[in-house]
């Protein structure tokens, strides 16, 4: 297969969310994530930090801000600008 004739994605921009929760719950968010289709993905930055990166397409956001919610009834979850704060 030619990967080079295939069409151009011209799909939305993920938005990218990073979060410090603790890094026993990492996997857990994951799946979470994963198990509701076209929400996005969870990239683990700093495990030993529990510094996640949530990738999320525009469309489900207000699902995951739902799911946030409940999240943060669980575990603590803090919402950061970037990796480094």
């Amino acid at each position: 297969m030619d990967y080079n004739k295939l069409p151009q994605y011209q799909g939305a921009e993920p938005l990218i969310r990073v979060f410090r929760i603790p890094a026993t719950q990492i996997a857990y968010l994951s799946s979470l994530v994963e198990t509701y289709e076209g929400i996005g993905l969870v990239r683990t930055l700093d495990e030993a930090k529990g510094i996640i990166e949530c990738w999320l397409m525009p469309h489900a956001l207000e699902s995951f801000e739902r799911m946030l919610v409940q999240l943060r009834s669980e575990f603590p979850m803090q919402t950061m600008q970037s990796e480094f704060d």
